[in-house]
């Protein structure tokens, strides 16, 4: 939706395993059947400086995970990035992003994903203030002195 009415492309990484071969496959052919193929990258695993070249080039961020995500990782490095993100509303996003740095959207619903992605996109004030937000979240929440100190606190609180 989105590639048809703007110059759109989708860059995406990440490892492959050999069972997910045949759904890369099936993401590409989808992409050529829908006239975009020109349009989607797919990197394959990238290393840090690959991820952080791959993070400064992105306009949005977007995770639109199927399954809930307990942790969110890649959330959280863009967000470091200061990238404005857009994921499904479930797992560990609403809480990663409920002060700032992306938006949401109703899992499982490419229309959705297309409508937070474009009011993303549509609006370069909005998507800055984002990704300044979510890199401000990052600095606060997620450094390693911080995740440290809640992993002790989770520790401390189990062996109590």
């Amino acid at each position: 939706i989105l590639a048809a009415t703007r110059d759109v492309a989708l860059v995406a990484a990440g490892a492959t395993s050999p069972a997910e071969e045949a759904y890369l496959r099936t993401c590409h052919r989808l992409a050529d059947e829908l006239g975009v193929g020109g349009r989607f990258t797919w990197l394959g695993q990238v290393d840090r400086v690959g991820k952080l070249r791959l993070l400064e080039a992105c306009d949005v961020f977007a995770m639109p995970t199927a399954h809930p995500e307990a942790k969110g990782l890649p959330v959280i490095e863009a967000m470091a990035a200061g990238v404005p993100v857009v994921a499904p509303d479930h797992g560990a996003f609403p809480e990663l992003l409920a002060s700032g740095g992306g938006l949401l959207h109703a899992p499982n619903d490419p229309g959705d994903l297309a409508r937070v992605l474009r009011a993303v996109l549509d609006d370069p004030s909005r998507a800055a203030a984002l990704g300044a937000a979510g890199h401000a979240r990052v600095r606060v929440r997620h450094t390693f002195a911080t995740m440290a100190a809640g992993h002790e606190a989770v520790y401390a609180e189990l062996l109590a």
